[in-house]
């Protein structure tokens, strides 16, 4: 097992406590995609929606029914992305839910999360944006 397949673990548990773990069952665990990051003082939820409304991150997920857009965040994240660092990680990503891959991601890396992310997340490490 690579170092990259703990996340795609973690999003599966997630993701069967929402009901969608059956989708990932016997899939494909790697990680092949281009990673962007940023450092930001106070991420905002407006920034990871801004990310996702991007002309070419709105392509990719309206290219197959299968991607999702989901936001991680904590310590998997962290562990996952290879982060050790006292900042808040939050990962924006396109999930292909059918292959169990992560296509594409943002790693944001603030000092800070506003009170809006804060509460979107709740006691969730992981929120899916529809």
């Amino acid at each position: 097992m690579n170092g990259n397949s703990g996340l795609i673990w973690v999003l599966l548990a997630i993701f069967g406590v929402f009901g969608l773990g059956a989708l990932f069952l016997g899939k494909s665990k790697t990680l092949q995609t281009e990673i962007e990051e940023q450092d930001i003082d106070i991420l905002m939820f407006d920034n990871i929606v801004r990310w996702f409304k991007t002309k070419s991150i709105e392509e990719i997920i309206k290219s197959n029914k299968n991607y999702s857009a989901t936001v991680l965040k904590g310590y998997e994240a962290k562990k996952y992305f290879n982060k050790t660092t006292d900042k808040h990680i939050v990962v924006a990503s396109v999930f292909d839910e059918n292959k169990g891959d992560i296509v594409k991601a943002k790693v944001f890396k603030a000092n800070k999360i506003d009170g809006k992310l804060r509460e979107m997340f709740g006691d969730k490490d992981l929120i899916v944006l529809k």
